[in-house]
């Protein structure tokens, strides 16, 4: 996993491999997933999976991350919390995030009072 997201700017921003080692390290633990570093998609369940996606797309200069259908794509999850939680936690400017989402989760996605 580490790898799948270090890569990301090394190839688009031409970062060291340094940098990006260093960039990479910081992220993982500012999301508390450096555990997962070494760890291979399909060893990954589908919370962890969803977070390393989102930490990959947001290595993208003024990325739009668009995130479709999330309580399909992680099983479990009964709010929007965690995920607004990780937008929140990139805090890079120029990154916007879109979620979307069938009616019938209305409840789901008002939940968390946001």
């Amino acid at each position: 996993m580490f790898q799948n997201i270090a890569l990301i700017r090394q190839y688009h921003e031409r970062l060291t491999a340094e940098d990006s080692h260093r960039d990479t390290t910081a992220l993982l633990e500012r999301f508390d997933l450096c555990h997962l570093a070494a760890k291979r998609s399909y060893e990954l369940n589908d919370r962890e999976l969803f977070f390393v996606k989102l930490l990959r797309a947001s290595q993208h200069a003024n990325a739009a991350i668009v995130i479709d259908r999330p309580f399909a794509q992680v099983e479990n999850m009964h709010t929007l919390s965690p995920i607004r939680k990780a937008l929140e936690l990139l805090d890079f400017p120029g990154i916007e995030g879109i979620i979307l989402g069938y009616e019938w989760n209305r409840g789901r996605y008002e939940a968390d009072g946001e």
